[in-house]
């Protein structure tokens, strides 16, 4: 799924299994996940401006528990009430969250073959002859494996 997507979902953290090696932004090719997404935050600054209010909200928090203006009951209490995520949970939309890859790598790699080889069997029968290509002559494939290896 796509990186600033998932930062504008809010979501805590993301873990995935394999990475995308040609355009993946979580930290594959791009490490979108841990510099917020640019001008999909809101503002083109990368939701700066929402952090630093979230980063403030968070100190002000932390200033009245010190202060036991709230016991931990209560603020649950006064978050479930407000509809709010717990403590830490929430993040301004657009902002950097952690991201982890590499779980059961081999396997997601091994179902995302399957499901690509397997094709649609309900896309539309298409409008024109599919020509199949005549293979390369020997020369090119030896000219390519010695330029891969």
């Amino acid at each position: 799924m796509c990186a600033a997507a998932l930062s504008l979902l809010r979501f805590r953290s993301v873990t995935f299994g394999c990475p995308n090696d040609k355009f993946g932004g979580n930290g594959s090719i791009l490490s979108v996940h841990s510099t917020a997404c640019g001008g999909c935050g809101g503002g083109g600054d990368g939701g700066a401006e929402q952090q630093r209010q979230h980063a403030e909200r968070h100190q002000q928090q932390q200033r009245e528990l010190c202060n036991g203006q709230h016991s931990g009951q209560q603020q649950h209490q006064q978050q479930a009430a407000a509809g709010a995520l717990p403590q830490g949970a929430q993040r301004p939309p657009g902002a950097p969250y952690p991201a982890r890859g590499g779980l059961l790598a081999a396997e997601a790699v091994d179902l995302l073959q399957r499901f690509y080889c397997a094709g649609n069997p309900n896309a539309p029968v298409p409008h024109r002859p599919v020509r199949s290509r005549p293979a390369p002559p020997p020369e090119l494939a030896v000219a390519a494996a010695m330029q891969i290896g």
